[in-house]
């Protein structure tokens, strides 16, 4: 029966797959298909989709594009700039650029030293998370290939945050050193140009 029904649910290739979903509408309020963006790799096998989606995710996670990190590095240290701005907030400024908050939220620094520890979430009483618009996933095909998918929910974006309790105007970064490593300015241009750095060349818009 599963294998009979495989037509329904399993794409034939990266243009059906399109085809799907493309008559689906952005929502402004909720995050959607529709309008989303997603970037696949060359065909693999299960397993390595798997490590491929980490490798790409981890990288991203510490911004590990420029400098001494060129590749990515467990034991090297973030090279996003919202540490040092974290540090140097103060309770009386309004606003805050930051990156990694339109990634998923809550985050929650620990304390190291001198480093700056506490968490960042939504600014709602009612929202004590926003759930990442990034979806990594192995799609699998038909005819029974695999290809990992890197794939960027069209979403609303945080405007504002909740950092130690008090709230911040949230704005995305204009000239961090990852984006400047990136050659690249917006949120989802930024997660697609790192995604196409780990080997997801082939993109799809929905």
């Amino acid at each position: 029966m599963l294998e009979s029904n495989q037509n329904n649910w399993q794409p034939k290739d990266l243009a059906e797959l399109k085809g799907w979903f493309g008559d689906l509408q952005a929502s402004p309020e909720y995050s959607s298909l529709g309008g989303a963006q997603a970037v696949f790799s060359e065909v693999t096998k299960p397993e390595n989709a798997w490590r491929k989606l980490a490798s790409f995710w981890t990288r991203l996670r510490k911004g590990h594009y420029t400098g001494k990190y060129l590749e990515y590095s467990a034991m090297g240290g973030a090279m996003w700039e919202d540490h040092a701005k974290l540090k140097a907030l103060s309770t009386r400024d309004k606003a805050v650029s930051l990156a990694k908050p339109y990634m998923g939220m809550p985050i929650i620094y620990q304390k190291f030293s001198d480093s700056f520890a506490g968490e960042i979430k939504p600014a709602s009483e009612k929202q004590s998370r926003m759930a990442s618009p990034i979806i990594l996933k192995p799609v699998a095909f038909v005819d029974g290939v695999v290809r990992a998918m890197v794939l960027v929910l069209s979403a609303p974006k945080p405007i504002k945050v909740s950092i130690k309790g008090q709230l911040y105007d949230l704005t995305w970064p204009a000239n961090d050193r990852v984006l400047r490593a990136l050659g690249t300015q917006g949120f989802v241009e930024t997660i697609l140009s790192a995604a196409k750095k780990e080997g997801f060349t082939e993109e799809v818009q929905l």
